[in-house]
């Protein structure tokens, strides 16, 4: 008498097996496809948090680092010659160069690179 383990395996060796496995899962994320909008819809709320609660300081912080703003603006920049803006190469042609400040509950850090032989510095 084989064991549910080795009937399982037995019926994964056949291809058939596989197929009906992969059908599966198919389907699986089909429907899930169909019920997440309705989902997420219901999740939404208008309701404001309550002031002072832990849900106010969550809301305050997601809408501080993820602000709803939408991208307005958009450029696409091409030289004027066809050559790339940026090259890489397989060693590091300038020098790193960072600066930290902090404001309140922001941190900010900026990266400079320059290498006096590059065009621009």
């Amino acid at each position: 008498r084989r064991g549910l383990v080795s009937s399982l395996v037995a019926f994964l060796d056949k291809s058939y097996g596989r197929f009906l496995v992969g059908f599966a899962w198919v389907l699986l994320v089909l429907g899930g496809l169909m019920v997440t909008p309705r989902f997420m819809a219901i999740l939404e709320t208008t309701v404001p948090p309550v002031k002072g609660s832990a849900s106010q300081e969550a809301f305050d912080a997601s809408n501080h680092f993820f602000p709803q703003k939408t991208l307005t603006n958009a450029f696409l920049c091409k030289s004027v010659d066809g050559s790339p803006f940026v090259d890489f190469d397989k060693a590091s042609t300038c020098s790193l160069e960072h600066t930290l400040s902090e404001s309140g509950d922001e941190v900010k850090v900026s990266f400079s690179c320059s290498n006096p032989s590059a065009p621009g510095g």
